[in-house]
């Protein structure tokens, strides 16, 4: 944790166990005291609360026993003794050259009783509350540094009472990283980080640029001094121009942000809104981005960071592109060129799906965390040299690059810059508030490891990161870092551990982009099966889904006019952004905006229901006649379709007449040929629909009463009426012939009778 090496007056080693009291060295101090208290709880296990400020250079060249190093502190006296007079030493123990040794030290702190410097004595007296500040310069030699490797130290503070011997009042660890000169080839060392945070502006005003109402005030505190994203801010400012990050930027939080700077309000409870406070702040922000913009790369999310799994395994249809006016201003909010062709989806991992997709709509790199997202775990590590100390250490990669193929494929389609897990845990643990505290400020608990220094995160980044050139990592190495993407940092500690990685002398930081173009790619397996630990609640995809149907209808309804659907179709994006992965309510409100707009839309247009709902016709082929409304500011383009309301009914059918167009704000009556195959009453449905079929609102039940004569009962009529007259015909001619053989036998002679 904290660290002091002996200065030129006290530069001998000594071999005195650190218990001992041997007497005081010769030479002036290096401390000096401070009487103010600090606030906070005391640690009572251990007195004296040491505290590492900073270790200059952070890694010491072991080929120059020479170099200078200075070692600064803060000692403060967390217990109710007051010491008359505190020193300190440090111990040393033996050089770490295996990552997992690393490992191991970072949860359990080795023994360092391998080495010990020589006291620096602090005559001034320590009373509780109170803090020294020690500044300590050392060499390389003092400090033990012989070989390469990670040395582990233990800074131990000693204080005595009154006259009394020197007694162990506090020790904290940690790691210095060594190397013998200057590598062939640096690690290449990429650095990503987030401008990212979560939709504020209310769901009915996703795209207005004036007078905007915003759900919250959130975006305004975030962005003022003291914020979260001030302080993201802060870190990029710092770290300008040394270190050429990839920023990857929500253009949601620009557009908000550009909103905010123009005039807003904020919705404070139901219906009432009040006047936004953050439009200074909004404006200072960008400004501050501006200037800094050029000198990194700019790397746009879709907007609202949207979680591209859950899009993906929802079915939902993928981010478009940005608007033209979307992308004019966003453009002119940076001020520099941006790249849309990186993503880094929500916990570094993407379902072949989710791949599939982003990789066919134009993505070239991903972000992807090694352990989550890849089947193919750690590619080994092959040393430079086959023995010695080198040769010892294991499991380093020693490239940081994948290839990414669409599934079904065998050809690469995209690379994956696949973050290291630890160093992961290394950045976050140097970068995020929580992680760190001030030196000098009070631990929580006694021997708290769970909030270091900043000074003892950096170290254990820089050792870590030492393991590539101690295993002779081919061609250098290259290693990509990352904080959270929702990283809350200490600006200051965030900013010293990213200037740490570029200055020790054995690296190079390089932005991704040039490491896709100029780095190898090592096969690492696909992409881990299964689903991702978290994702869209399903709840709200399903609303997503239904939303979108809806839109597109209202599309199809609209026409040439659909762009008055642009802020419902902005709202349904903002419904999928990954902010609402802890936070469905949200995302349901956005679905919920779009689904109304979209039904506003098709709900503008409607069938005119006849008061009784009833239609009486006397014809076989009379025309159906029925009104159309169109409530709507816009013409719209429908077709009326008019059928049986179940597959029982027989005996009726309507003729489709086509499109119709219906004026904005009128009501148009259309006649539908009918035809009906008998009399008796028909169920029959109207449904409206837009050109390509699909429905408009909710069908119309009609009842049809035809008192005609139907086709078929005509043609039974008629047959029967002949037959009719086919049988009386008959039976006139049969009349007629009985008749005619009557008159015959009449008129004929009897051929009984003799003749005269």
């Amino acid at each position: 944790m904290l660290l002091l090496g002996a200065g030129s007056a006290a530069s001998g080693l000594m071999t005195a166990p650190a218990g001992a009291a041997p007497g005081d060295p010769p030479g002036s101090p290096g401390g000096t005291g401070s009487a103010s208290p600090t606030a906070g709880p005391l640690a009572a296990a251990t007195p004296i609360q040491v505290d590492l400020v900073s270790i200059s250079p952070p890694t010491p060249d072991a080929a120059d026993l020479a170099q200078p190093v200075v070692v600064t502190a803060i000692l403060t006296n967390v217990g109710a003794t007051t010491y008359s007079s505190v020193r300190v030493l440090l111990e040393r123990g033996a050089p770490i050259v295996q990552r997992v040794l690393l490992h191991e030290a970072a949860a359990t702190p080795p023994s360092t009783d391998q080495l010990s410097t020589a006291p620096l004595v602090l005559p001034a007296p320590l009373a509780p509350g109170a803090s020294l500040t020690v500044v300590y310069p050392t060499t390389t030699e003092a400090m033990g540094l012989f070989l390469p490797g990670v040395y582990p130290y233990e800074l131990v503070a000693e204080g005595r009472t009154g006259n009394g011997p020197y007694r162990e009042a506090g020790r904290a660890a940690t790691v210095v990283p060594s190397l013998i000169g200057v590598p062939s080839a640096p690690v290449s060392v990429s650095w990503i980080w987030p401008l990212i945070d979560v939709p504020h502006i209310a769901p009915a005003d996703a795209l207005q640029v004036e007078n905007a109402v915003f759900d919250n005030d959130g975006l305004a505190a975030a962005v003022q001094s003291g914020g979260r994203l001030d302080r993201s801010l802060r870190v990029v400012e710092a770290v300008t121009p040394a270190v050429r990050m990839t920023l990857v930027i929500d253009p949601e939080l620009i557009h908000e942000l550009l909103v905010m700077e123009s005039g807003y309000t904020v919705r404070i409870g139901g219906a009432k809104v009040g006047p936004g406070a953050g439009g200074d702040a909004a404006q200072a922000w960008l400004a501050r981005l501006r200037a800094v913009a050029s000198q990194h790369d700019l790397v746009l999310t879709g907007l609202a960071d949207p979680d591209l799994n859950s899009i993906a395994a929802g079915g939902l249809p993928p981010s478009a592109p940005l608007s033209a006016t979307m992308v004019e201003r966003i453009s002119g909010a940076l001020g520099a060129p941006y790249r849309t062709d990186l993503v880094w989806p929500a916990g570094e991992t993407l379902t072949q799906s989710a791949a599939d997709t982003v990789l066919s709509s134009g993505a070239t790199t991903s972000v992807l965390l090694r352990d989550t997202a890849l089947s193919g775990g750690l590619h080994p590590d092959i040393s430079a040299s086959p023995g010695g100390i080198v040769g010892e250490v294991r499991g380093v990669s020693d490239t940081a690059l994948a290839p990414l193929v669409i599934s079904g494929s065998t050809t690469s389609a995209g690379v994956g810059v696949v973050l290291d897990s630890s160093l992961r845990r290394r950045v976050v643990d140097a970068t995020e508030a929580s992680k760190v505290r001030a030196a000098g400020v009070r631990s929580a608990t006694a021997g708290d490891a769970g909030a270091a220094t900043s000074a003892s995160r950096i170290q254990a980044l820089v050792a870590e990161l030492a393991m590539w050139p101690l295993a002779g990592a081919a061609g250098g190495g290259y290693v990509a870092l990352a904080p959270d993407r929702a990283v809350d940092p200490d600006a200051a500690a965030a900013a010293a551990a990213i200037l740490a990685t570029a200055a020790t002398g054995w690296t190079a930081v390089i932005p991704v982009r040039d490491a896709v173009l100029k780095v190898a790619r090592v096969e690492r397996g696909g992409l881990a099966s299964g689903a991702p630990d978290r994702s869209l609640d399903p709840a709200l995809v399903s609303a997503v889904r239904e939303a979108q149907s809806k839109l597109s209808a209202a599309a199809q309804l609209l026409g040439p006019a659909s762009d008055a659907l642009d802020p419902a179709r902005a709202a349904l994006v903002l419904a999928t952004s990954v902010a609402w992965r802890s936070d469905a309510a949200s995302g349901l409100a956005y679905a919920a905006a779009a689904t109304a707009t979209a039904q506003a839309i098709v709900g503008g247009v409607s069938v005119v229901t006849p008061d009784n709902a009833s239609y009486s016709l006397s014809s076989e082929n009379s025309p159906l006649i029925i009104t159309v409304r169109n409530d709507l500011d816009f013409a719209v383009s429908v077709k009326l379709l008019v059928v049986p309301a179940t597959a029982s009914v027989s005996g009726f059918r309507a003729d489709d007449i086509g499109v119709q167009v219906i004026e904005a704000n009128t009501a148009r009556t259309l006649q539908i040929p009918a035809h009906f195959e008998r009399s008796g009453r028909f169920e029959i449905v109207a449904q409206l629909a837009t050109e390509t079929g699909a429905s408009l609102g909710e069908p119309i039940r009609l009842s049809v009463l035809c008192t005609a004569y139907g086709t078929v009962a005509l043609t039974i009529t008629v047959a029967a009426f002949a037959l009719l007259l086919l049988l009386l015909l008959f039976r006139a001619v049969r009349g007629l012939r009985r008749a005619h053989r009557a008159r015959s036998a009449d008129r004929s002679p009897d051929m009984s009778e003799p003749r005269p």
